[in-house]
């Protein structure tokens, strides 16, 4: 029972922003820097939360913010966590490769979406 840092919960309400509005939110999307305060589970929790919500918006039929909620999925996983100041800890290397693998398959999806 805790309560989602800052940014986390910022990435996880980004998606209810309007359809016809979520295209620019994609295109102002700053580069989320990794905080040595914010433990780097939390990240992983917040990227399949966010990976979570994609999967709403796809079967609610809102591919707008299906899109924009995977490419946030793909930020966290190959820009942000790589980051974190714990990542060359033994312990996450295997963690980091499960979603790197995971990332491989939303950035095929990604890439269908924008078809």
């Amino acid at each position: 029972n805790f309560s989602l840092p800052k940014m986390c919960y910022m990435i996880l309400n980004m998606g209810s922003a309007s359809v016809s509005h979520s295209g620019r939110l994609l295109a102002k999307e700053p580069r989320r820097l990794a905080s040595s305060a914010i433990p780097l589970p939390r990240y992983f929790q917040a990227a399949d939360q966010v990976l979570n919500q994609a999967s709403v918006f796809g079967v609610g039929g809102d591919v707008e913010n299906q899109y924009v909620a995977l490419f946030r999925f793909t930020s966290l996983i190959l820009e942000t966590i790589p980051n974190h100041p714990s990542i060359n800890q033994a312990k996450w290397k295997q963690i980091q490769a499960h979603y790197k693998q995971k990332c491989a398959k939303v950035m095929s999806q990604l890439e269908s979406l924008k078809k």
